[in-house]
């Protein structure tokens, strides 16, 4: 009984490529795409909310996986503006991370960001093409508790939604394009 008590209900909605996923009695909510569908993932209420979110894809010229990370107040804005951009043409899946309460504010989201630049730096496993890394943003201990929280379950699902680059590489010899992978 004691790791039934463990286990984490999440609920994976897949359509034409999106997927949303949930994880039972937390307050975030995942959406993933193609960028591709960027079009299709606009039409989601939750790419207008404040959000942090993940670009990743593979360079053509090189085998990692690159990844920028941000933060806005309407994401899907801020994914149009990326969509233009030629520093970004690695970019062929979107992850983006929002709450279902609308409680993730601008200092929560500057938070996450960082927090997420660093995993993704000491993972090793992915190239983070961030031309800044924002300082943690300042939050009460009560805020850093939850955010470390939301952070905790965000990991869990970013594997599911095809994007595994937070764990740190197992052997340090190992090639981490074998290790890391992007889901197409």
């Amino acid at each position: 009984m004691t790791r039934l008590n463990k286990g984490l209900q999440v609920k994976i909605f897949l359509v034409d490529g999106i997927r949303t996923a949930e994880i039972g009695n937390w307050s975030g909510h995942a959406l993933a795409g193609p960028k591709s569908s960027r079009l299709e993932l606009s039409e989601y209420k939750e790419t207008s909310r404040t959000g942090v979110y993940l670009l990743a894809g593979m360079d053509k010229n090189s085998a990692p996986v690159k990844v920028y990370i941000g933060e806005s107040d309407n994401i899907g804005k801020r994914l149009s503006l990326h969509a233009n951009d030629p520093s970004k043409d690695f970019w062929d899946q979107t992850y983006l991370f929002t709450s279902k309460d609308l409680n993730l504010t601008k200092t929560h989201t500057r938070y996450l960001e960082s927090r997420l630049m660093v995993l993704v730096s000491n993972a090793g496993c992915a190239v983070l093409v961030n031309s800044t890394s924002p300082d943690r943003s300042v939050l009460p201990i009560t805020e850093i508790s939850d955010m470390e929280h939301f952070l905790q379950q965000a990991q869990i699902l970013l594997p599911l939604l095809g994007l595994d680059i937070l764990k740190p590489t197992p052997l340090p010899h190992a090639p981490c394009s074998t290790l890391c992978q992007v889901w197409h």
